[in-house]
């Protein structure tokens, strides 16, 4: 959680003490009490989009995570990308309806807040911040407005759901939003598309490559040989980074095209593979942004997916000893890396 508060505050540097607690309790409690008007509450949704203030910021994202669980979808965006606000809003009423309202885990979260404060990681007043959230869980944890100073920056308007209502349209929109926004014709575009096995990172590289004409580079193409393994056991130095490097992405910047050798696991044997490079170069599978490549790219994308739905869909691909090896070595392997390097907390945009 602590990835997330300073995320936002990153994001959103014009946010106060009080902008960070209604983060946090946002982040506990979900959007709000138990709605039980969804018309009424759906009226007036449409009325808010109907009075949206212009956003002056440059790259408002179409939903940001708050907590593991919950996300904030922003109006302005979801509206440009012609959603549908009966979804949007049915998510809402649902999600309220069925966040509990968990007291301890605030008070988790207020410690997370507490200590990025101490450390200086938030640039507020350390002492009336702490009086603010003393007073704040005084009053029983009550909700809160967004501070004038955020509201005037920002124009904040935004639902929050929770993340199982994000579609996979939702998750297209985001990253080619994103992807959108941070493109210049001058420069070459290099990308990490990271993510947890089974999140759909192919699908949406693909995506970008039909829609954007990116070129893609797959991880997959660089996995170690029986030999390597007994060698290279270092936490997230599971793919041949020194072959990534040597022939991808030492060039990967100023290059027309890239020459490499492909390991083929199965037939044990390497094949040279030539990709042409467009104005965005991605890179993309578990491990593209291992410490030893980070300088080479411009943004990192984490995509995500829930756990009963990366099982669902690994379980519908493989079975038998591969789905075995996935369970028990694969994904614990991939957590790991994810935690050490806080590879989601790194990330620029998680889809």
């Amino acid at each position: 959680m602590d990835d997330i508060i300073i995320r936002c505050y990153l994001r959103y540097p014009k946010s106060t003490i009080q902008d960070l607690l209604k983060l946090v309790h946002q982040a506990s409690f979900g959007g709000g009490h138990m709605i039980e008007n969804a018309q009424k509450s759906l009226l007036f949704l449409q009325e808010e989009c109907k009075n949206l203030k212009k956003q002056t910021m440059p790259q408002e994202l179409l939903y940001e995570y708050i907590s593991h669980d919950i996300v904030r979808i922003n109006l302005r965006p979801y509206i440009e990308a012609g959603f549908d606000l009966d979804y949007l809003n049915n998510s809402f009423v649902q999600s309220a309806n069925e966040q509990e309202k968990d007291k301890n885990k605030i008070k988790i979260y207020l410690n997370y807040l507490k200590s990025l404060l101490k450390k200086k990681l938030i640039n507020l007043d350390y002492e009336k911040t702490l009086s603010a959230i003393s007073e704040y869980e005084s009053l029983g944890f009550i909700p809160l407005h967004h501070s004038k100073e955020y509201i005037e920056a920002y124009h904040p308007a935004y639902r929050i759901v929770n993340r199982r209502f994000i579609t996979q349209e939702m998750k297209v929109a985001q990253i080619e939003r994103f992807v959108s926004s941070v493109q210049t014709k001058d420069k070459r575009l290099v990308l990490a598309i990271e993510g947890k096995s089974g999140s759909g990172k192919s699908y949406l590289s693909n995506y970008l490559q039909t829609t954007m004409n990116a070129s893609i580079i797959s991880t997959d193409d660089f996995f170690l040989t029986d030999e390597q393994k007994e060698v290279q056991t270092a936490i997230g130095d599971y793919i041949n980074y020194k072959l990534l490097e040597k022939e991808v992405m030492s060039k990967i910047r100023n290059a027309s095209s890239v020459t490499y050798h492909c390991y083929d696991c199965q037939e044990n044997k390497f094949e040279l593979k030539t990709t042409k490079l467009t104005q965005i170069a991605i890179v993309e599978g578990v491990y593209s942004y291992n410490k030893h490549l980070t300088k080479y790219y411009d943004y990192l994308i984490f995509v995500d997916v829930l756990p009963e739905e990366q099982d669902r869909r690994l379980r519908e691909r493989n079975s038998g000893p591969i789905l075995e090896r996935f369970i028990n070595e694969w994904i614990p392997k991939e957590n790991l890396y994810f935690k050490t390097f806080n590879i989601l907390g790194t990330a620029d945009v998680i889809v």
